[in-house]
């Protein structure tokens, strides 16, 4: 009876001056020949799915599990999206 399921998204945009600032560092690079030096970060979200067994009335046990998309807004270009399993134990007293 006192167990719990959650399911949650999060979506977090990468600001207009961030994205600015990265392309005007492009900008100056490709201008003095070299190849742009950061790629252009968009967006970070997580996707996360927790249950939350009531094992005894004094200890629970909770499994997240979570899927990372976009990293960092892909800041390094190169970060693939990350699964991260979180296991926890709660002991009240």
């Amino acid at each position: 009876d006192w167990d719990t399921l959650g399911l949650a998204w999060t979506y977090l945009e990468i600001g207009d001056e961030v994205r600015d600032a990265q392309k005007d560092i492009n900008r100056a690079a490709t201008a003095s020949g070299l190849p742009p030096l950061l790629p252009v970060a968009d967006y970070e979200s997580v996707i996360e799915l927790n249950y939350r067994a009531q094992v005894a009335a004094w200890w629970s046990l909770q499994a997240s599990l979570q899927h990372i998309l976009h990293p960092g807004g892909r800041l390094t270009g190169d970060t693939p999206d990350a699964w991260v399993l979180i296991l926890q134990s709660g002991i009240r007293f």
